[in-house]
């Protein structure tokens, strides 16, 4: 599966109605930076990631299949099968992590 970074975050702004300035000033980054997020210059770093996805509400495109750990509380009970689910989609974040850091480190090589 081929996630292509730059357009989730430019619907994502084009969503909340923000600027690319904005979003860096809120993040702490440089405009140049969200620019080059953007057009798949560079990666975002993955705690950068998790924050754009949450800022951006953009965490089903940048992560399929991850549900936030507050969403399982909402009309469910929290038995041992919700604890076993949480704990898969757990194991599949860190390997989706790991995943981008090994892109983001062969791409910085580059």
């Amino acid at each position: 599966m081929n996630i292509n970074i730059g357009e989730a975050i430019r619907q994502g702004l084009k969503k909340k109605k923000i600027t690319q300035q904005e979003l860096a000033e809120t993040m702490g980054k440089s405009q140049s930076s969200i620019s080059e997020w953007i057009n798949n210059r560079k990666r975002p770093s993955v705690d950068d990631l998790f924050k754009l996805a949450d800022m951006l509400d953009i965490i089903s495109d940048l992560f399929p299949g991850y549900v936030k750990r507050e969403d399982f509380g909402q009309g469910v009970s929290n038995d041992q099968g919700d604890d076993r689910r949480i704990e898969r989609i757990e194991e599949r974040l860190t390997r989706v992590e790991k995943e981008l850091s090994s892109v983001s480190s062969l791409v910085g090589k580059g």
